[in-house]
C-alpha cells in the first residue's frame, strides 16, 4: 500500500478513475500536483480501469514525479467508475476525501478553499461550484448567491436537503467529504453500471449532518463528445433507469421510503422521468418510445398519485420544469406522436 510521505499524514486524498484519457490526464493532475494546499499535503489515487490507450504509462511517468504523493492502481479489466472510485477509496489515507474526473481540470486553490471550510465549520461535506465547458468553447457556472451552511437537525431538515439537495451541482466531484460519514455509514458506487452518481449524492443525503456550500466556481467539467452523458445512441443513457429503481429498493430496505415518501417521489420524477426524458429526445434519434412506455408505467406503479405532490406546488426553475414534462405521465401517445412532442421539444434545447 502507498504510504506517502515518512511521518506525514495527507491532508486530503482524492480519487481519480481514468479510462482512455490520453488526452486530457496531464492537464487534469497538473491541476492536481499545484495545489495551493501543497502536493506534500495531498494523496492523488489514480485508478486506471484498464485503458487501452497510452493513459497508464502516462500516469506512471507522473507517478515517477511524484513518488510521495501519487499512488497508480492499475485494474486489469474495465469495470466502469464506480469500481474504480471504491477501489480507490481503499486505499485513502486521509481524514477527508475527494473525486476529480480524469478530463476535467480544477482551480488551484480549489481543495485549500474546500478544506479551510471543513475544517473551519466541522462539517461532513463541503461543495464549490463547477464551470461546463462546451464543445464549442462556451462555458457556464452552477455557484449563485452567497454561501451556506446547513445543519441537519431533524426529519423535516433532511426532507428538504433530498427534494433540493445541497445547493450547486449534484455530482460527486467539487466536493470534499469527511472520510468516516463514508466509511462508518458503508457508502458505495453501485458497480458495473453508469450514472453512479446518482445513486452516491441520494445516499449521502441520507446520512450527511452537516454541509458547506461554497457558492465559488472552482471546479471544470469538461462536456467531451464522447464522454458518458453526451455520447449519442447509447444504451448506457438507459442505466440512468436502473439507478433510480435501485434506490427505491434501498429506500424500502433501510426502512425510510415512507418517512420521505413526498422527497423521495420528487426526486425520483426528477431523475428517473423528466432527465430522462430530456435524455432520450436528446440524445437518442429515433427516440425509443417503448422506453417511454415503460417510464410512464413505473412512474404511475410506484407513485399513482404524484400529482399531488406538494412540492410540484413550488414556485422553483426546478419545480417547475418537474412539473411541465411530468403532464406527459398520462399521455396515451402513439410512436408519431411522441416523435412530434420529441421535435417540438428539442427546438427549445
Amino acid at each position: 500500500m502507498h504510504k506517502g510521505v515518512v511521518g506525514v499524514k495527507p491532508k486530503i486524498s482524492i480519487i481519480i478513475p481514468c479510462y482512455n484519457v490520453e488526452k486530457y490526464i496531464k492537464r487534469c493532475a497538473k491541476s492536481l500536483v499545484e495545489q495551493s494546499l501543497g502536493i506534500e499535503n495531498l494523496e492523488l489515487v489514480f485508478v486506471n480501469d484498464a485503458s487501452t490507450d497510452s493513459t497508464l504509462n502516462i500516469l506512471s511517468d507522473i507517478e515517477k514525479e511524484y513518488p510521495d504523493s501519487i499512488f497508480v492502481i492499475n485494474l486489469s479489466e474495465n469495470s466502469k467508475q464506480g469500481t474504480a472510485r471504491n477501489i480507490g477509496m481503499q486505499y485513502a489515507n486521509a481524514d477527508y476525501i475527494g473525486f476529480v474526473d480524469s478530463d476535467d481540470w480544477i482551480d488551484p486553490d480549489m481543495y485549500e478553499k474546500l478544506y479551510a471550510k471543513i475544517e473551519e465549520y466541522k462539517c461532513d461535506l463541503v461543495e464549490c461550484g463547477m464551470f461546463y465547458h462546451q464543445p464549442d468553447g462556451s462555458s457556464s457556472g452552477t455557484a449563485k448567491g452567497e454561501d451556506i451552511f446547513l445543519k441537519i437537525k431533524s426529519i423535516n431538515e433532511r426532507k428538504k436537503l433530498i427534494a433540493e439537495g445541497f445547493g450547486c451541482n449534484s455530482g460527486s466531484v467539487c466536493k470534499l467529504y469527511r472520510k468516516s460519514l463514508i466509511v462508518d455509514n458503508k457508502i458505495l458506487f453501485p458497480e458495473q453500471i453508469k450514472y453512479e452518481d446518482n445513486y452516491w449524492n441520494s445516499l449521502i443525503k441520507l446520512y450527511v449532518n452537516s454541509v458547506y456550500s461554497l457558492k465559488e466556481n472552482l471546479y471544470h467539467y469538461c462536456m467531451n463528445e464522447t464522454s458518458t452523458i453526451q455520447s449519442m445512441n447509447a444504451l448506457h443513457h438507459l442505466d440512468r433507469l436502473t439507478i433510480e429503481t435501485m434506490k427505491i429498493d434501498e429506500y424500502k430496505k433501510m426502512g425510510i421510503f415512507e418517512t420521505y415518501y413526498e422527497e423521495i417521489e420528487v426526486e425520483f420524477l426528477s431523475l428517473f422521468y423528466v432527465n430522462s426524458l430530456h435524455t432520450l429526445i436528446a440524445k437518442f434519434n429515433p427516440i425509443p418510445v417503448h422506453i417511454i412506455y415503460f417510464m410512464q408505467r413505473t412512474v404511475l406503479d410506484l407513485f399513482p398519485n404524484y400529482k399531488c405532490n406538494q412540492y410540484l406546488a413550488k414556485e422553483s426553475i426546478m419545480y417547475n420544469k418537474i412539473l411541465m414534462i411530468s403532464k406527459t405521465i398520462d399521455q396515451n401517445w402513439d410512436e408519431e406522436q411522441w416523435n412530434m412532442f420529441a421535435d417540438e421539444y428539442r427546438k427549445l434545447l
